[in-house]
């Protein structure tokens, strides 16, 4: 298994435990903690294999870099700042996230490091935003499946899936993690009645997207 595959594997296991601790002490820096190890983690894995960090500057990663530490500035402020903050930085993050790919491009410096930590730093942003909804009372339990869903359907590939391929990214579960990425920050800067529906919404989407692959998978996996 490649050394990306195998981080990933531990992220998902490591974000998974921190949302059980998250959900039992109640405590949102338990999630920050098991981030902020594997993260590091996948930074020194790089740097052992290039020999230097200079990879975390290249233009596309910096930026994703810079999305990943406005996410643990969140986590870290949420109760003190407004919601209106809060949506703001949020919506950078989001509108950071096409910048870096656009970057890799322009300067030919797209690599499966970039990609995945892009892709993760993505997860994170659905984990997180809906940990700081959970722990401000906006949403209910429910909404924490779809918090986990990416880390979990991960680890269900790893049991149907052959370990050599790469996992693919479609066009339109791209758009769908773009609707739910900008819906988790309406609950900022509106009312249940507005907020309660679009999440609901933008999680069938969700649902609907992670199912459609697994059936692609499996029917890959036991096709004749």
């Amino acid at each position: 298994m490649p050394w990306i595959q195998r981080w990933m594997t531990a992220h998902a296991v490591i974000l998974l435990m921190s949302c059980f601790f998250f959900l039992g002490f109640k405590n949102i820096n338990c999630i920050s903690f098991g981030a902020t190890i594997s993260f590091v983690v996948l930074f020194i894995w790089k740097a052992r294999e290039s020999a230097n960090l200079l990879f975390l500057f290249s233009p596309a990663n910096f930026i994703t870099l810079l999305r990943l530490s406005f996410l643990f500035l969140l986590l870290h402020t949420h109760d003190l700042l407004s919601g209106e903050i809060l949506a703001v930085i949020a919506l950078i993050i989001v509108l950071l996230d096409g910048l870096d790919g656009f970057l890799a491009r322009k300067f030919n410096s797209i690599s499966d490091f970039g990609a995945y930590f892009d892709m993760e730093t993505d997860a994170f942003y659905v984990y997180a935003i809906i940990c700081i909804h959970y722990t401000q009372g906006k949403v209910g339990l429910w909404l924490m499946f779809i918090a986990i869903l990416r880390y979990l359907y991960f680890l269900l590939l790893l049991l149907f899936k052959p370990q050599k391929q790469k996992e693919s990214r479609d066009y339109f579960a791209q758009i769908i993690a773009v609707i739910l990425m900008l819906s988790l920050i309406i609950p900022f800067i509106s009312p249940p009645a507005i907020y309660l529906p679009v999440l609901i919404i933008s999680s069938f989407l969700v649902l609907w997207s992670f199912g459609k692959s697994f059936a692609q998978v499996l029917t890959g996996r036991f096709q004749v």
